[in-house]
């Protein structure tokens, strides 16, 4: 369970609570900043890129569903881009050894039932509580949040022929498990599967692109 500053406060208390937020909040907008910045594919100035092929690889713990659901993604994802006007292609994975865009799923962690009741035991009761302390004018300082989101760790690697620096980049896709039964979170993992997809080959295309003007 994490602290996490939630300040709730009156007109006069405007420069008390900036000053408090310079204190508290400096690490959390860091690291929402650091969260936010593009992954480095290094693209090697003499790459040709004329179909890039995305290869998917799972852990033998993904859970199945999961697997379903990303492949999926992956098919809907390289149909969609292909119909559209780009730097390259897509395909599915095919040759893995040249032109390849690998992804390793690590593994997936589900928002637990345990983990639901606890979220609901602790959260919902805390904010009605911060409401009422909004009311009567009384600030409430912290507001204990618990991550009840849903997890797969990625790891992206680019073959040689592409990159001068073929070491896996470490990501993690997330999305809200919050009152949804394990089929629905992999359905939603699906959907954030996707998106992580779509931001992370439009990033390879964008450094491609630059690279290529120079």
């Amino acid at each position: 369970m994490l602290p996490v500053p939630v300040y709730f406060f009156r007109k006069k208390n405007i420069k008390s609570f900036w000053g408090e937020m310079k204190k508290t909040g400096l690490i959390v907008i860091i690291a929402f900043f650091v969260s936010c910045v593009p992954t480095k594919y290094n693209i090697r100035r003499d790459s040709k890129i004329e179909a890039l092929s995305v290869c998917i690889y799972y852990a033998h713990d993904v859970p199945e569903n999961v697997k379903a659901r990303f492949n999926q993604k992956a098919s809907d994802y390289v149909t969609n881009y292909n119909q559209e006007q780009h730097e390259f292609r897509l395909s599915l994975c095919g040759d893995s050894a040249h032109s390849a865009f690998k992804i390793y799923i690590a593994g997936t962690q589900f928002v637990s039932a345990g983990k639901q009741a606890l979220f609901s035991a602790i959260v919902i009761p805390y904010t009605i509580l911060g409401i009422l302390c909004l009311l009567i004018r009384v600030p409430l300082l912290l507001h204990p949040a618990i991550d009840a989101k849903d997890e797969s760790k990625a790891y992206l690697v680019l073959t040689d022929d592409i990159t001068s620096d073929p070491s896996a980049n470490s990501k993690v896709i997330r999305n809200s498990g919050y009152l949804r039964n394990q089929n629905r979170q992999a359905k939603k993992h699906g959907i954030a599967f996707y998106k992580f997809l779509d931001r992370e080959i439009r990033e390879i295309e964008k450094q491609y692109k630059e690279r290529n003007s120079l």
